[in-house]
Formats: structure tokens, sequence, C-alpha cells
């Protein structure tokens, strides 16, 4: 169920209404936006000529395919939303470490992007994948954290 707060953030300032998301919609949420987001860094990555081919040792080891787009930005995103989620039952500072982590294991996987030898265009987008999916998890942990917030107060 998604709810809604309203924030005073000062005596004479206006209001403003934050969405909060409860865990099933920060999850689709998280893996919807970072699905799309990266197959269109994808489809651009195609129309603007770059192989998408990872080559080791001279040779192409892996070609990247759509299939593979969905499934590496829809997995991680679920399984982490969903874990960080039960977690935060019993501790809910969990999410903000959950966030920290999400965007550091992002940043941190662009490693396996360099190892191969690829041309610039598929390194950038690969690239720019990585980090679509660590503001996208930030982004729907945040909502997840209000509504984990939302819920204590009421409590």
């Amino acid at each position: 169920m998604t709810s809604t707060e309203t924030v005073r953030t000062g005596s004479q300032a206006p209001e403003r209404t934050r969405t909060a998301l409860n865990w099933w919609r920060a999850a689709l949420f998280g893996a919807v936006a970072a699905t799309v987001l990266n197959l269109l860094v994808w489809g651009t990555a195609q129309v603007s000529g770059a192989s998408l081919v990872l080559v080791e040792a001279g040779e192409p080891d892996y070609v990247v395919q759509a299939g593979s787009v969905a499934s590496s930005s829809i997995v991680p995103m679920v399984l982490g939303i969903v874990l960080a989620s039960v977690i935060a039952r019993w501790w809910p500072g969990v999410i903000r470490l959950a966030q920290v982590l999400g965007a550091l294991l992002a940043v941190g996987t662009l490693w396996s992007v360099f190892t191969y030898g690829a041309d610039a265009v598929t390194i950038t987008s690969l690239t720019l994948m990585h980090l679509i999916s660590g503001a996208v998890v930030v982004l729907a942990l945040e909502g997840l954290r209000r509504h984990v917030l939302a819920r204590r107060r009421e409590s």
C-alpha cells in the first residue's frame, strides 16, 4: 500500500508531500525503472553501432543481449529490496545501509566491464547501465525507508 506523508520543513516553509513505497511497490518500481532505462541505453548503443561484444584474449567471449540486460536489472534489484525489507522489520536502519551497499555494488561491479576488451560505445553503455542501476536502487529503497518510518510513527 502506498502511503503519503506530509513534511513541514520549517515554520514558514510550504508543505511537501513525499510518497512512500511498501516492499513490493519498491521492488516493482526498482525492477521496472532499472530495466526500462537500461534497455533504452542498450537500444541506443545498438543504434549507435556498438558491438556489445565483450572480448577476452582477442576472442569474442560474450554478446550483451536484451535478455541479459533485463535479467541483470531485475534479479539483483528485487532480491536486494526484498532482503532489505525483511531485515527492516527488526532493524529499520538496514535500509540506509542497503542504499549504500546497492550503490557500491553497482559501481564496484564496473571492474567486470573493464576486464574485457570492447569498443568505447559498449564500455560507455555498460558503465551507464551500472550507474543507472545504482541510482535506481537508492531511489527505490528511499521509498521503502519512508514507508517503514511512517509505519513506525503510526505504531
